[in-house]
């Protein structure tokens, strides 16, 4: 018998090594889908999505929980987190914080346990940079609350609460304080909370050894009466932030200053083309990895808008829409890469993949779409298949 030389040999085990598909599940990014349980609905689903064609696998649920409308994943990528209003017998609802840790080979999520969020109708979540605390956005009675996490994930009872105070100009969705996101700076020092209800983006200094958060007023930002500020994020390079305010229709684009956390008004921008006459809101804002694209989604348009940046001031200029292919858009989500957009639509039950054009960050419609039910936060899990 002839025997392969060790050379050889080595070539062919290093060369394979190397094949595109010997390790299949590298070209893969995960993803989970929180949803409201208001029909079909379960829980949290979970599906694939190949990295380099962007082709989406059919979604399986990854663990049965109520109304998991928001999630986020700890640092170390080991537990997801997730918040939402469940059923507590003869007293109604009440709003807890749950966690779960992350089965990697078959993207399944295993129960921790859970917390009760001393506010209601929790509606965002967000952990601290060192992955021990994690912090809610309470839509329901306008609140904050921090909870310590353990080493293995699990929420312990919340050491600090905030209530907010004050109304807005819009008796039916400002008669009082509205909570409705939690944004860490890239330091961890500082916590941003967009207050739909009164129309602040209040700014909170962050003890990250004791999960104390202390308000810094003097560094809050206001923005026009009635918008009804929803979400925030930051640009990945420059001390710029952007605020899409649900009730205007308006993203409003502010200056960061990272010593002292102070946000500053720089501009306000629609979100519609100016001959729409329809009833939308805002939802969601995002911006792009290379920091040269911002986009918004319009409930009721059913769209998202897309902004490009202005390379030395941050500021936005109106590129264009993409309609995104059903009803509210209530969430999307970009691939870590760049070059994909997921957009849940929520009132159609489905998820729409368009492809993000390098030059001129446009987002172009594919033939890719799933069924989910009532899909309403899209979570990219980065560092699956990195461990």
């Amino acid at each position: 018998m002839k025997r392969t030389s060790f050379p050889v040999f080595m070539f062919i085990l290093c060369f394979g090594l190397f094949l595109p598909n010997a390790h299949p599940e590298e070209q893969e990014w995960s993803i989970y889908i929180g949803t409201y349980t208001h029909g079909e609905s379960r829980g949290i689903y979970h599906l694939t999505m190949n990295r380099e064609t962007g082709e989406m696998g059919l979604p399986s649920l990854a663990a049965e929980t109520e109304n998991p409308s928001f999630l986020a994943l700890h640092p170390d990528g080991t537990v997801l987190y997730s918040v939402g209003n469940a059923a507590d017998g003869e007293n109604g609802t009440k709003g807890y914080i749950n966690a779960f840790s992350i089965d990697r080979k078959t993207g399944k999520l295993d129960f921790i346990n859970r917390q009760e969020v001393r506010g209601t109708e929790p509606c965002h979540v967000a952990v601290s940079r060192g992955g021990n605390y994690a912090v809610t956005a309470n839509y329901g009675n306008g609140s904050v609350t921090c909870f310590p996490l353990e080493p293995d994930g699990k929420v312990t009872a919340l050491c600090d609460y905030r209530m907010h105070s004050g109304s807005g100009i819009n008796p039916s969705r400002q008669e009082a304080p509205h909570a409705h996101s939690v944004t860490f700076n890239a330091l961890g020092n500082r916590l941003y909370v967009a207050d739909l209800g009164i129309d602040r983006v209040l700014v909170y200094r962050f003890d990250a050894q004791r999960g104390l958060i202390d308000s810094e007023e003097e560094a809050s930002l206001a923005v026009d009466a009635g918008s009804g500020p929803r979400h925030f994020a930051f640009h990945p390079q420059k001390t710029v932030a952007y605020i899409v305010n649900e009730l205007a229709n308006t993203v409003t684009v502010c200056q960061y200053n990272a010593s002292s956390g102070k946000l500053s008004f720089l501009q306000t921008v629609p979100t519609l083309p100016p001959d729409f006459k329809g009833e939308s809101t805002t939802a969601e804002i995002r911006v792009h990895p290379s920091g040269r694209f911002v986009y918004a989604s319009n409930r009721g348009h059913d769209s998202i808008a897309v902004f490009s940046v202005d390379p030395i001031s941050g500021k936005l200029a109106p590129s264009g829409f993409a309609f995104t292919k059903g009803k509210n858009p209530r969430h999307f989500s970009l691939s870590p890469d760049g070059r994909f957009c997921i957009v849940g639509n929520a009132l159609s039950d489905t998820l729409c993949l368009f492809t993000v054009n390098g030059s001129t960050g446009a987002l172009e419609a594919t033939e890719q779409e799933v069924a989910v039910p009532y899909p309403v936060c899209i979570l990219f899990d980065a560092k699956a298949n990195k461990q």
